[in-house]
């Protein structure tokens, strides 16, 4: 949330609140400091009535408040599990130790790492100085998200691409908007006068050099 505030990323922000609201959802209860933070990090977009909700719990004002921080220790996994993919198709899934994920995933798969995409946009310094390839991010439409319709997701991609723009679409169990979304998406591009092709390819076509540091790219030209 952080990062995303601080580089104008209010679609991850977006989406980062709600992966907050879903844990909390999925829990009993939740203490009124943790409502509290919910209520922090939406201050800078919908100060207002956040700032009413905190008053009526008792705290001090949000605007007079520290920003909440973070333990990296805690957000550093040692393993995860990870989905092959080629060409489109679930070659199988695997659990790896992070330092030998990009070995492992080019025994898998077949090909080299070319590019990252940090998991939920979740950006750090700390990221940026020891993973060597690309950050890329992608133009989204809010399709992880059940309940944005396919008609909404077709809207956002048709009126926002521009040349050199990567979408990002996600593929999991039950995207079904996405799927049906996903054929006028396709005419309605190529209908515009463009054509698809890797990121790899994109960078090359267009003569950008993706590598550069504390960068991450939807846009090749942005």
């Amino acid at each position: 949330v952080t990062t995303d505030l601080g580089r104008m990323g209010y679609n991850t922000y977006v989406s980062s609140l709600m992966i907050l609201t879903n844990e909390y959802d999925a829990k009993d209860s939740i203490t009124k400091e943790d409502f509290r933070l919910l209520l922090t990090l939406m201050n800078p977009v919908a100060p207002h009535i956040t700032e009413e909700l905190n008053e009526m719990m008792g705290y001090k004002p949000l605007c007079e408040s520290k920003w909440p921080t973070w333990d990296e220790d805690k957000l550093t996994l040692k393993t995860f599990d990870i989905a092959v993919q080629v060409n489109g198709k679930l070659r199988g899934t695997i659990t790896i130790n992070i330092d030998d994920t990009e070995a492992v995933i080019k025994e898998k798969a077949g090909y080299d790492v070319k590019f990252f995409r940090p998991p939920y946009i979740a950006l750090s310094d700390t990221m940026y100085e020891n993973i060597d390839f690309p950050f890329i991010q992608g133009l989204g439409c809010f399709d992880w998200e059940p309940e944005t319709p396919a008609s909404k997701r077709l809207e956002i991609v048709l009126n926002e691409v521009k040349d050199g723009t990567m979408v990002l679409l996600h593929d999991f169990e039950n995207n079904i908007h996405t799927v049906e979304a996903l054929p006028a998406m396709i005419a309605g591009l190529k209908e515009q006068g463009y054509s698809f092709v890797t990121v790899s390819e994109l960078f090359r076509q267009k003569g950008i050099n993706p590598n550069q540091k504390h960068k991450i790219w939807t846009n090749v030209f942005e």
